[in-house]
């Protein structure tokens, strides 16, 4: 039973340059995080999960992240 919304590609065990988190996580460590020093691992993941919820609402940011890959993604990439 397929879904006319859906399909699914095999990808590599190790790409990277395919994976939008990549830089997403880039985006959260160079500009989310920059300069920022935690006190403990709490802080860490605490100013972690606000970077990222800050992310989650910028459309155009996380469409950037499918775009910085050489995947196409219809509704996001075209």
């Amino acid at each position: 039973a397929g879904s006319p919304r859906v399909s699914v590609h095999r990808l590599p065990s190790y790409a990277p340059e395919l994976n939008p988190v990549e830089p997403m996580w880039g985006h959260t460590k160079g500009v989310g995080l920059r300069g920022f020093v935690p006190g403990d691992v709490i802080d860490l993941e605490i100013e972690a999960g606000c970077v990222l919820d800050e992310i989650a609402e910028k459309q155009s940011l996380l469409r950037s992240f499918f775009r910085a890959t050489p995947l196409t993604v219809p509704g996001i990439t075209t």
